[in-house]
């Protein structure tokens, strides 16, 4: 049929271009529901331009997408070979949970079947994706192109900071899980005690620990400054993303520092947790719980992070204290 042939005509123009397969892929099944539901409400004659596309939420301003531009390759002019514009009206104060968006084009087939199920993956994309969906004008609008060298820089520095806490936390678990062998021989009697000989064995071991906090706090600073350099150059798009922003008034560097600095610690937690976890449990079940929510709730804005804070600092004093 004519549907199906436009269908694989543009799947194979989106798979062989620079869009992901596996966001195309999320986007179709997010979208198939949606048009299956408004082909259950249609006619079933066909939808004819104008046409009216129902979706399940709402727009803060109104927003308008055009079909023959929503997908870009620098080979093929209108890959979804349709010239449909929808325009969905920014939510009013009735409490609506839905938009109905108008659709159109100047040809007839701009509102066929085909037409109205891309409407509605491309109106998908545009909520959810909408930073992705316009990359190509923010890497115009903000220079994106050029701070390769921030990405490897932040990427070095990141991997180093990294195998630097690996080091050091490893070491540790290893003279710990060795000393801990050793205690249980001593009291199931399986060795007898030298006190002379402990005490220089205890006295290497320590030694060996003594680099330990500070390979993984310059590893955990590393590793954050990583993460600094790598996004500080995106910190207008990371704006557009995240809704922290609005707390900093517009100080988009002061988000990003702060941003990242949650997520190196958040990060530091977790990677501690899960190296202590085959010796020492129910610690790093704390720093792993506490590394997991640090992760989710920063992209919760302000609030969520003041939350996550207050809550590392009593659990961190609690444990010390009582552990």
């Amino acid at each position: 049929s004519e549907f199906s042939e436009k269908w694989r005509v543009a799947m194979g123009v989106l798979a062989g271009g620079r869009c992901s397969q596996l966001l195309l892929l999320g986007l179709l099944v997010l979208a198939v529901p949606l048009f299956v539901e408004a082909q259950d409400e249609e006619p079933a004659e066909g939808f004819g331009c104008p046409m009216e596309v129902t979706v399940p939420w709402t727009y803060a301003e109104e927003v308008k997408v055009d079909l023959s531009e929503s997908v870009k390759f620098d080979d093929v002019a209108n890959p979804l070979a349709l010239s449909t514009i929808c325009t969905c009206p920014a939510a009013t104060d009735d409490g609506a949970i839905s938009t109905v968006c108008t659709c159109e084009g100047p040809k007839e087939d701009d509102c066929d079947t085909y037409a109205h199920m891309m409407a509605v993956v491309m109106l998908t994309a545009e909520k959810f994706f909408g930073v992705f969906m316009h990359m190509s004008e923010l890497e115009d609008k903000y220079h994106i192109q050029n701070i390769s060298f921030f990405v490897v820089l932040g990427t070095i520095l990141g991997w180093i900071g990294f195998i630097m806490i690996l080091y050091s936390e490893i070491k540790a678990v290893l003279i710990v899980r060795e000393r801990d062998e050793r205690d249980r021989l001593l009291h199931g009697n399986y060795l007898k005690r030298n006190e002379s000989k402990m005490k220089e064995m205890n006295a290497q071991e320590e030694a060996m620990l003594v680099p330990r906090p500070y390979l993984t706090m310059v590893g955990a600073v590393l590793l954050w400054l990583g993460f600094l350099v790598q996004l500080l150059p995106f910190c207008n798009i990371l704006a557009l993303i995240f809704p922290g922003l609005e707390f900093f008034k517009g100080m988009c560097w002061l988000f990003v520092i702060l941003f990242t600095l949650v997520i190196g610690a958040a990060s530091v937690l977790l990677l501690v947790g899960l190296i202590w976890s085959c010796t020492r449990g129910w610690a790093a079940l704390v720093l792993v719980t506490l590394g997991l929510l640090g992760e989710l709730l920063v992209f919760g804005g302000i609030l969520p992070i003041i939350l996550w804070l207050g809550l590392s600092v009593a659990v961190f004093y609690l444990y010390f204290k009582w552990a």
